[in-house]
């Protein structure tokens, strides 16, 4: 006996694209609408709006791209132990961590997480331009490794400056830094 599944509604569909605008994994918007993955998976490619190429949310890579940041473990680094708020669309083992813009933004804005990255790295003139503009009347930090390349010493060198007090330095929970 052949099974029967239930045709899309224009809802589904419409539910379809905002779960998937939310980042949620294929898995999970199959649960929420009582589909299969598959059924899912195959829906969002029919339509051509998939979860990796949503405009609505970005991945850890795209993340870095924006912020001018080496690697996006950086980014999934700062989903998993400082708070920026991300869904995955992945497995456990295999996160794709999907992040909305408004949350990116919020978390940017924090002055706690201004150490994070270099506004000057900003890809995206408008960004750059705005993420300078919050840390304009901050102190000014440099890591050890930026240290180390205006002095032209190693960084090692420059570790061994700071234990034993000759340069002040503090612990950022993001990163280590040197005032300046």
């Amino acid at each position: 006996m052949k099974r029967t599944t239930p045709n899309w509604t224009p809802a589904d569909v419409w539910t379809l694209y905002d779960l998937i605008d939310a980042g949620y994994s294929y898995a999970a918007i199959g649960r929420k609408l009582g589909r299969t993955t598959t059924a899912v998976t195959i829906k969002s490619k029919r339509l051509r709006h998939r979860l990796l190429t949503t405009p609505s949310a970005l991945s850890a890579r795209q993340i870095a791209d924006i912020l001018g940041l080496t690697c996006s473990k950086i980014v999934a680094r700062w989903i998993t132990t400082y708070g920026l708020k991300a869904r995955n669309g992945g497995t456990p083992d295999r996160p794709l961590w999907r992040v909305q813009w408004a949350d990116l933004a919020a978390w940017l804005d924090d002055p706690h997480h201004g150490m994070a990255y270099d506004p000057t790295r900003c890809t995206n003139p408008v960004w750059r331009e705005h993420l300078i503009e919050i840390r304009a009347g901050q102190p000014r930090w440099l890591t050890p490794g930026d240290v180390a390349r205006r002095m032209g010493v190693t960084s090692g060198a420059v570790q061994q400056w700071i234990e034993k007090g000759f340069l002040p330095a503090t612990r950022h929970p993001l990163r280590q830094l040197v005032g300046a």
